[in-house]
């Protein structure tokens, strides 16, 4: 053999055993990608982690996502471009009404693709529960005058039935006097001779 033999073939095996090299990093980069991913690191962090850029994070990221079957997410994260905000704040103000995922359903079931009728009944409504409470806060404030009234009433009905007990007690003390005036009228005229009627 000759020495461009030789040194063609080891060319060959320094190239084979750079690209054996690069193959084992990059495995190895996607082997430490899987494993920051999966104790719930976020792509930034996994980025910095790694020192690589976002295109290679945001594969890496798919592929774990596929590994785990989440196909769904990463289906949904290559439709939108990974602009998955809208997600999040529709998730986030969900958890914050106390909804699950089968009250979404349903409401989007109400909502039957017509959002502004829906949106207008709620208006409706809304102003129908306001204009109710105020409603209900004039009959409170009418209850309350009532009450008093009433309260009002009930004392000047006590006041006046206990004067009525009481003139009724002179009515009687007065007739008792009377009735014994009149016997000791009676006593006298028949005592008294000289008494003429």
């Amino acid at each position: 053999m000759s020495f461009r033999d030789i040194g063609t073939i080891l060319d060959k095996a320094r190239k084979d055993k750079e690209a054996s090299k690069e193959q084992t990093e990059k495995q190895s980069l996607s082997t430490q990608a899987y494993r920051l991913f999966s104790e719930g690191k976020t792509p930034t962090q996994v980025a910095i982690a790694l020192n690589i850029r976002q295109p290679e994070v945001t594969e890496l990221q798919n592929e774990y996502w596929k590994l785990n079957q989440l196909y769904s997410l990463s289906q949904i994260y290559q439709e939108t471009g990974g602009n998955l905000y809208f997600f999040l704040g529709l998730y986030k103000q969900a958890k914050a009404a106390g909804m699950n995922t089968q009250n979404i359903i349903n409401l989007l079931k109400i909502a039957n693709n017509d959002i502004p009728s829906v949106e207008y009944r709620y208006q409706q409504l809304t102003r129908e529960a306001a204009s109710l409470e105020a409603r209900n806060r004039n009959a409170a404030r009418i209850l309350q005058q009532l009450t008093t009234v009433i309260s009002e009433t009930q004392n000047t009905l006590d006041y006046s039935t206990s004067l009525c007990k009481q003139q009724r007690s002179e009515m009687d003390r007065l007739y008792l006097k009377k009735t014994q005036l009149e016997e000791l009228v009676e006593c006298f005229k028949s005592s008294n001779e000289d008494y003429e009627d």
